[in-house]
């Protein structure tokens, strides 16, 4: 069983699409570039990033598209797959490139944001709730887990460059 598109809500500055789960060929190839280009997904089996996939959501941001802001409370994080993000964290600035994790805190601490994301240019990215991933895909959680690993210390080296 493979993900396809089920729904686009469309706005002006942001359209969203929340997969389902049913056969496409062209998710067979979002998977082999997933898998092929972002270390997030190397360790995950197709079906795995299949099933991740089928609780993500598809988010298009356009350029100055605020994501996120300091103080709110959300609990979900975010893929890159495609585009480029500020994270502003006071006067400090960090730049995510594709492939790249952001709002990944959320899933150690309940608690507000302590930074803002905003778009640099139009980016594409897949969002999922922690509350989705801890109830719906317990058996990924390792795998999801062990690709932040991987992540983070990209993140805390642009954190301690800027």
């Amino acid at each position: 069983m493979k993900t396809i598109p089920a729904k686009t809500y469309p706005a002006k500055k942001h359209s969203k699409i929340i997969f389902q789960k049913t056969t496409s060929i062209t998710t067979a190839v979002l998977i082999e570039k997933l898998q092929s280009n972002y270390s997030f997904f190397m360790d995950m089996a197709h079906s795995e990033i299949n099933e991740l996939l089928s609780c993500c959501t598809r988010e298009t941001f356009h350029p100055g598209y605020r994501i996120f802001s300091k103080g709110d409370v959300s609990d979900t994080f975010y893929l890159l797959v495609s585009g480029e993000i500020r994270i502003l964290i006071g006067n400090r600035e960090i730049s995510i490139t594709p492939g790249q994790i952001f709002g990944e805190m959320t899933l150690f601490q309940a608690e507000k944001r302590t930074a803002s994301a905003m778009t640099k240019k139009t980016s594409v990215v897949l969002s999922i709730s922690s509350k989705v991933l801890s109830s719906q895909l317990l058996s990924l959680q390792r795998k999801v887990m062990t690709g932040l690993a991987h992540q983070l210390p990209k993140i805390f080296a642009a954190q301690t460059i800027r």
